[in-house]
């Protein structure tokens, strides 16, 4: 059962910090160019956004290799996929409040965050618990070998899952106590996570050890990360889109309409963004050629 104060804490965050965290193929690089201190623009990135889909209350998004889309919305006890027909499809999961969603191939994960539970939604249709003992499951994420990530804030770690069933957990950075709110990996198995309420992205090595990732965040939200480990961040509290390269480098994405505050993110094989916004609505952040 979560301590009254702490479950006050996740409430609020509940309603007010989706997130998301996806992992897959390397998407084309971008060229960037140097403007003042370490704050990097983007040429032409990112310019334009289409509109995919109206999506009440979204809570995360997440996109396989094969570019099928899933999201959670918070009032809705299914994971739904947006198909590449553009038909929307329930995948159930009788979930309660949930929050982040994974997609390896055609395995979907959930965090189940209002029953305290991990899931996985089989190609059958069938739910299959994961893993046991969560405090507070809120973010999910998959590397490309299909080992899963959990994160469980209050209990201030995340735990590896591999897909034969071994566990291994590492602690969250104490600089983020428990405001962390979103996790990626990369192909190395490094794990990212924001921490909205300290104002800090770190990396975590699969040894445990953390170091920042860029700097000047404030209100860091919904996170992922690719699997060159580049890291996209919505920053102002999810007002704004931020890559932070694997070389240290921060841009600054820009959309060529104002698709609303930004609470879910993933990175497409096909080198774009897909994004749930306040708005009620899915769009996806093009790349340029």
């Amino acid at each position: 059962m979560l301590r009254p104060r702490l479950a006050g804490q996740l409430q609020r965050r509940h309603r007010q910090l989706p997130l998301s965290g996806q992992v897959q193929r390397p998407p084309r690089r971008r060229q960037h160019h140097q403007t003042r201190g370490d704050r990097q623009q983007p040429r032409d990135d990112f310019g334009r956004a289409v509109q995919l889909l109206k999506v009440p209350h979204p809570r995360s998004v997440a996109v396989n290799s094969n570019l099928d889309v899933y999201f959670t919305q918070e009032m809705s006890s299914d994971v739904k996929e947006l198909t590449s027909n553009g038909s929307v499809k329930n995948l159930g999961g009788d979930l309660k409040l949930p929050w982040g969603v994974a997609a390896h191939r055609s395995q979907v994960y959930v965090a189940d965050s209002g029953n305290a539970l991990v899931k996985q939604i089989l190609p059958s249709g069938k739910v299959k618990l994961v893993g046991s003992g969560w405090d507070y499951p809120s973010g999910v994420a998959t590397d490309p070998s299909g080992n899963l990530y959990v994160l469980d804030p209050e209990a201030e770690k995340i735990t590896r899952i591999t897909p034969k069933g071994s566990l291994s957990s590492v602690a969250t950075p104490e600089a983020c106590g428990e405001s962390t709110d979103a996790v990626g990996v990369d192909s190395q198995d490094n794990m990212y996570v924001s921490c909205v309420g300290t104002n800090h992205v770190f990396k975590i090595q699969p040894d445990g050890t953390a170091s920042d990732v860029c700097s000047h965040w404030k209100g860091p939200f919904a996170l992922t990360s690719d699997d060159n480990g580049d890291t996209f961040v919505g920053n102002n509290g999810g007002t704004s889109i931020f890559e932070c390269t694997s070389g240290g480098r921060l841009v600054d994405i820009k959309a060529d309409t104002n698709i609303g505050r930004v609470v879910g993110i993933a990175a497409g094989g096909d080198g774009n963004l897909y994004v749930v916004s306040q708005k009620f609505e899915m769009y996806k952040l093009i790349a340029p050629q």
